[in-house]
């Protein structure tokens, strides 16, 4: 098939000369121009031109596509039906979405392009444009636009980029033939955002046994919301009262008894004259005063270490900290469940 369109092509090639001096669109203006008054001969020699190897003005592909289907189409009016299919099918093969106006187009055009569309099999995902959605709301869904040309399996799927695994989203998996409108609000089967990244809507179709047919584009997926807020770090010591005694602190006070008691006893045998009579018990009962306070002391405040006060303090402050952080991650978690998931499309794609 692509040998009769190159030998048709090279028997209708030689691009007036006026060509060189308009742009690319104003030529395609004027041969429908041309068209539309039934000067059809006029208009398909301005679109060969066009496609011809010799042309040197940029084209775009849009205006490929658009001078392919034209002179598909002129070749239809003079039921010359398989030049048309020749030019309706190279336009397809180049963008499958290419379409006819019913309102523009006779049923001889319709029908010759129908039947060119329905002898390829084409899979394609239409261009993409940038949108921002809210996820939660499902009247903001991105729409994309999928289409086969003829009927044939077809599998529609999300992937990031470059690591395809991360993330994995099948959003089409059936018999297909026509354009299919598939909506994506940016949350996984999981029920959790799609996180930030490159990401790839691929459709895979394939008709009986033949080779499937690859298309995909590509996007940048990003998230917008209301800055967050930070929470209060935790305390640092000394930001804290000191809420416990010292594990020394019992030893301490039992030391302090017992020296106490060794004290009493020295001093007293140290500055009483021995003359004096009947000290000795009171001095006993001194230390032993002294040793009984000192390892009371220990024994309590062994088991009781807590300072009360203090460490009633310190709850306090805890609590408003935490008070206040509860605060804090409901409010961000509100922000980000409200958040906009922003849609562009990134330069490049594979057909």
């Amino acid at each position: 098939m692509m040998k009769r369109f190159a030998l048709v092509v090279g028997l209708l090639v030689g691009a007036p000369a006026m060509l060189l001096a308009q742009s690319t669109r104003e030529t395609i203006e004027r041969a429908k121009q041309l068209y539309n008054n039934f000067k059809v001969e006029e208009a398909r020699q301005l679109l060969v031109g066009i496609i011809s190897p010799n042309y040197l003005q940029p084209v775009a592909p849009e205006e490929r596509v658009e001078a392919y289907k034209y002179i598909g189409a002129s070749y239809a009016l003079l039921e010359k039906v398989d030049s048309a299919r020749i030019f309706f099918t190279a336009a397809v093969d180049f963008d499958p979405f290419t379409d006819l106006d019913v309102e523009s187009f006779s049923a001889v055009e319709l029908n010759a392009f129908n039947e060119a569309r329905a002898s390829l099999f084409k899979v394609g995902v239409d261009r993409l444009r940038s949108k921002t959605i809210r996820p939660r709301e499902d009247s903001t869904a991105y729409v994309f636009r999928v289409l086969t040309t003829s009927r044939g399996s077809l599998t529609v799927t999300i992937m990031s980029q470059p690591d395809t695994l991360r993330v994995y989203e099948v959003l089409f998996q059936e018999s297909n033939d026509g354009l299919q409108l598939l909506r994506w609000r940016g949350i996984l089967r999981s029920g959790e955002f799609a996180p930030e990244g490159i990401y790839a809507i691929r459709a895979v179709g394939q008709r009986g046994t033949s080779q499937p047919t690859v298309n995909q584009q590509l996007f940048r997926l990003e998230h917008h919301y209301e800055p967050l807020e930070d929470t209060l770090p935790p305390f640092r010591p000394e930001q804290l009262l000191q809420d416990r005694i010292p594990a020394s602190a019992p030893y301490f006070d039992l030391a302090k008894g017992v020296v106490a008691a060794f004290a009493a006893g020295a001093i007293a045998s140290s500055t009483i004259n021995s003359d004096v009579k009947g000290w000795q018990p009171h001095v006993a009962v001194a230390g032993l005063s002294g040793i009984i306070a000192g390892g009371w002391s220990f024994l309590y405040r062994r088991a009781n270490r807590t300072i009360s006060a203090n460490a009633e303090e310190n709850a306090r402050r805890h609590a408003r900290r935490e008070e206040f952080n509860r605060g804090v991650r409901a409010r961000n978690a509100q922000r980000l469940a409200e958040r906009w998931v922003l849609i562009t499309p990134v330069a490049g794609f594979t057909r």
